[in-house]
């Protein structure tokens, strides 16, 4: 599995999930799930509730 950064340029750059499972030999839902996990604990200031 890529890290989070790595992931984040290759999105940048056009490659889909799919792409990207396919080159690092993961599943999607993995992809998913590391996106999901940075977005919630990497950045405590986008949960916060008004």
């Amino acid at each position: 599995m890529p890290a989070y950064p790595t992931l984040m340029e290759l999105r940048t750059a056009g490659w889909t999930l799919e792409q990207i499972a396919s080159a690092y030999g993961v599943d999607e839902p993995e992809i998913q799930r590391a996106l999901a996990l940075h977005f919630i604990h990497g950045h405590p200031e986008n949960c916060r509730t008004a």
